[in-house]
């Protein structure tokens, strides 16, 4: 069952390896249950992380040890991707005079995470309402993207080009308009990709967002475990915790929010109780 999944996966993400009966009735599941799971908590990555640390991978059925590997090779070599696609980016929207922010994992890869640690899909920027259209036909005209399927209140159409990430250009940060799609821009941190200017939210802002992102964008599955190791990696000393308890209490999704990072707590300590 799916249970037997869900204890082992959640004993080693907590840092606590399961006991070996456990372990056994999970890896004694078919490797498609596996990846249903994985999949949709998005996890594999850190999973797969976090059986290296025990020491434990071997006990892994073959199965499920090249799931793990594929999710891991495909993170590193996804990770490396964004670096060199930011880097075209950046120099577009310098010639162009647009400022640019990178968001989620993009982010996280440009503030020094290292690639291979969690699973990323694609690429999110954010450009202002004025900027976003222009932007997004650069990168079809300049860099040869193509617009693919249809664009969202917050994004517009999502840009694909074959060997590449996908390029998510979003005008706000969810379908619900937030005070953060303001302060976002008021508190980044700039950096330079091959002698050009990209920026990244805050460490503040950066948490917010994913926890909007989580709770709202995923509102389907607002807890799925890569959510929670995310908020729990993002709770850093750089962060102001007033600010993200005064976020909570004044958020349409308090309730929700307050169990991810009640959650979350239970990875980072420094998150406050009183969220």
């Amino acid at each position: 069952m799916a249970s037997a999944i869900y204890d082992v996966v959640t004993a080693f993400l907590r840092g606590r390896p399961a006991c070996v009966a456990q372990r056994r009735r999970a890896f004694a599941e078919p490797a498609s249950r596996w990846r249903r799971v994985l999949g949709f908590d998005g996890c594999a990555v850190q999973f797969d992380r976090a059986l290296q640390r025990a020491g434990l991978a071997s006990e892994a059925p073959a199965p499920l040890r090249a799931l793990l590997r594929a999710a891991t090779s495909d993170s590193l070599r996804h990770g490396l991707l964004v670096h060199r696609q930011l880097g075209e980016v950046a120099a577009l929207c310098a010639h162009a005079g647009i400022r640019v922010i990178a968001l989620k994992g993009a982010a996280r890869l440009l503030g020094g995470e290292l690639p291979g640690t969690r699973s990323i899909g694609d690429i999110d920027l954010l450009a202002t309402p004025a900027d976003a259209p222009h932007l997004h036909a650069l990168l079809q005209r300049e860099l040869g993207y193509t617009a693919d399927g249809p664009a969202y209140p917050h994004h517009l159409a999502g840009l694909t080009r074959a060997g590449s990430l996908g390029i998510e250009l979003h005008v706000r940060l969810t379908p619900t308009p937030l005070s953060l799609d303001g302060e976002i821009w008021t508190e980044t941190r700039p950096l330079r990709l091959a002698g050009h200017p990209i920026e990244i939210p805050s460490p503040t802002s950066l948490l917010l967002h994913t926890i909007e992102h989580a709770v709202r964008v995923n509102w389907t599955a607002r807890y799925r475990l890569r959510d929670i190791l995310d908020v729990a990696a993002l709770f850093t000393a750089g962060v102001d915790p007033a600010r993200v308890l005064a976020h909570v209490a004044a958020s349409d999704c308090r309730d929700a929010t307050r169990t991810l990072l009640a959650a979350a707590g239970e990875l980072q300590p420094a998150i406050p109780v009183a969220i």
